[in-house]
């Protein structure tokens, strides 16, 4: 066979595997029950860009420490760094001001002997205390407290913050879960679950440190028990064996209350009797006054549950909790069902509506959306962020923003397109291509906790009344223009 007939063959093969490529749907074509995919042009004639994590996050670094070189401690150094980075938080009309009674309102904690909490609300990322306890941490460094946080009776996940237990007469109750979870009409309390208590139960509760928290966890001295009678009279007691330290409460008041035990030590084994009737919203083991931060998974939600509770009830849960912020880690459940802008929109309005009934059931309470991570699938062929999920990374700032509240990007703060694989190969991602093992949740708390408290600093910057003027930034938040009145 002659050369130039070998060229045309194989240039007719090319040109077949071009149109192929350029007619062939994007969707992929559906045969037999398996659904056939073709790469696109685009994407053959594109060479992949890989992502490096390391240099990504070199990169950051060196370029914040070059705009703090530069421009040092003035307003248009912080604008920079809080407008021009990954980690940058998106306010509601550009409102530097955001944080401010939330600020404040930690900051005067301690002088006021208050605990104010941090609700940190998500799907299965947060699990195991992910990003939770870096976060932790690194408030309370800052603005005092201790201990594990809001705990259930037992554990409706695996629990690290702390080891806790019940035997008894007691059956659990969630507003999410599959049809064998009970179901219990909006009955439930601020974590979106509940155990109701019937007759007898014994618990306990033993402070325990994990490699990824510091040791301010392992102290408990005040322990609030929140529930809803149920009629008749409820009672607790509570012991520290090592400390000789024994109290009981009982109530036959109706509606959301709680017990409270001030210890005169730090406590290192808890034991509880329960007796009554009651829906179990949870214990909140703290130590000292400052900022307690409460991990509360709710595994394969969309963030969708929060209406599902009673707005009396979950409203009287937070008043008695002294609720500062409410953080909402939500999305990655729904990447993969969300193809198109009517069903982007359709998620983001329902989302909206929870956001704006948190508002209305805790009006004091800042709220932050967080949005999901990177994640892959090889529906390509090989693996690839999949290709709608910048435009709900958008979609979901844009609703946040619209219904008051902050916006934080989990995606771009690791990265952006294509970027999970590398956290993969570096082991901070799991094989699924989704989640993030201890030592990636770790950066990514790590990474919260640095831009909030960026946040706070120039809000310090600000007190102290240095070029700053108001007109460097707008005030439309009416719900965040005082700080949290102390209950």
């Amino acid at each position: 066979m002659r050369s130039s007939k070998i060229f045309l063959f194989i240039l007719t093969a090319v040109a077949l595997l071009a149109l192929l490529c350029l007619f062939f749907p994007a969707d992929g074509v559906k045969l037999f029950g398996i659904t056939f995919r073709f790469p696109s042009l685009e994407r053959i004639m594109t060479r992949e860009e890989k992502f490096n994590m390391d240099a990504f996050l070199s990169d950051e670094q060196r370029r914040q420490d070059s705009i703090a070189k530069v421009l040092s401690d003035s307003t248009d150094y912080y604008i920079a760094l809080l407008n021009d980075s990954a980690t940058r938080f998106y306010l509601p009309d550009d409102n530097f001001t955001f944080f401010d009674a939330m600020f404040a309102t930690m900051d005067s904690a301690q002088h006021q002997q208050r605990t104010v909490r941090v609700l940190h609300y998500g799907d299965s990322q947060v699990e195991m205390d992910h990003m939770t306890s870096r976060l932790r941490s690194a408030l309370q460094e800052q603005f005092g407290g201790g201990g594990p946080g809001l705990l259930p009776l037992n554990g409706f996940t695996p629990v690290t913050a702390a080891q806790i237990w019940a035997n008894g007469s007691y059956e659990k109750l969630s507003s999410f879960g599959d049809s064998t979870v009970s179901r219990s009409s909006g009955n439930y309390g601020p974590m979106m679950q509940c155990h109701r208590i019937n007759g007898a139960v014994s618990a306990g509760i033993r402070p325990a440190a994990h490699r990824d928290s510091n040791d301010r966890i392992l102290l408990i001295d005040h322990l609030r028990v929140l529930f809803n009678n149920r009629g008749g009279t409820f009672s607790a007691s509570l012991d520290v064996p090592t400390a000789g330290y024994s109290q009981a409460f009982s109530s036959s008041a109706e509606g959301v209350q709680h017990f409270d035990w001030q210890l005169d030590s730090i406590a290192a084994k808890i034991n509880l009797h329960y007796s009554g009737s009651a829906d179990f919203y949870g214990i909140m083991a703290d130590y000292g006054h400052g900022v307690a931060v409460d991990n509360i998974p709710m595994r394969g939600c969309s963030g969708h549950q929060f209406k599902g509770v009673r707005a009396d009830l979950l409203t009287s849960a937070y008043s008695q909790m002294d609720v500062a912020l409410i953080i909402l880690q939500f999305g990655g459940n729904s990447v993969p069902y969300i193809r198109g802008e009517k069903a982007l929109e359709r998620y983001c309005e329902e989302l909206g509506e929870q956001i704006d009934h948190l508002h209305a059931c805790c009006p004091n309470a800042t709220i932050l959306f967080i949005g999901p991570s990177d994640m892959t699938s090889t529906g390509e062929g090989t693996w690839q962020t999949w290709r709608f999920l910048p435009n709900i990374v958008e979609g979901l700032r844009q609703m946040a923003n619209q219904h008051g509240a902050a916006y934080w990007s989990i995606y771009d703060a690791m990265g952006g397109w294509n970027s999970m694989k590398s956290w993969v190969d570096n082991g901070y991602a799991g094989k699924d291509y989704m989640h993030f093992t201890q030592k990636g949740a770790d950066i990514m708390g790590d990474r919260l906790a640095q831009a909030l408290l960026l946040q706070y600093e120039y809000y310090k910057f600000r007190q102290r009344g240095a070029d700053f003027h108001l007109s460097d930034c707008s005030s439309n938040n009416p719900k965040q223009s005082e700080p949290i009145s102390s209950r």
